[in-house]
């Protein structure tokens, strides 16, 4: 009985020693997935700040390009610019037109 009992510990204390090794296994795998999750974090955050930099300089083109529109110096330019789109568009509608007679 006691050979019995001594095997049983023995087996017991070999499951637990497979056991150990594969929980370090484990703890190997997180750490590594741990790091490379640290990893992406970190082009992440490098990501985050090239976007920032791009909203930024879009903003600031947009609103250089109200200003120039806004400016009082441009406004004959637009109107000349709508009124010759305006008189191309009636032209082309005659022309069209003339073309169907």
């Amino acid at each position: 009985m006691k050979t019995l009992l001594a095997i049983l510990k023995s087996l017991c204390l070999l499951a637990a020693i497979f056991a150990l090794a594969e929980a370090d296994l484990a703890f190997r795998e997180v750490a590594k997935l741990m790091e490379a999750a640290a990893v992406t974090v970190t082009e992440a955050g490098g990501t985050a700040a090239e976007l920032r930099k791009t909203a930024t300089a879009v903003s600031e083109y947009a609103q250089h390009q109200t200003k120039q529109l806004m400016d009082p110096r441009n406004h004959k330019a637009l109107d000349a610019g709508g009124e010759s789109f305006s008189m191309l568009r009636t032209g082309s509608t005659s022309i069209s037109t003339y073309r169907h007679f």
